[in-house]
């Protein structure tokens, strides 16, 4: 978030699963994917935290 206040970049709607990335339901991608289809979007931000198995 403090990176895209200082680049002056609003952010309009958070998209975010919580589930392993191995898993085929992502439910937070899946909307995502369809706001980008829909052409409602002018950049998307992705912020990923590491893993936190050793």
């Amino acid at each position: 978030m403090a990176y895209a206040a200082v680049q002056g970049i609003q952010i309009d709607q958070w998209f975010q699963d919580v589930e392993s990335g191995a898993k085929e339901d992502r439910p937070g991608l899946a909307a995502l994917r369809e706001v980008v289809k829909a052409g409602k979007v002018a950049r998307v931000l992705v912020y990923q935290v590491g893993s936190s198995s050793p």
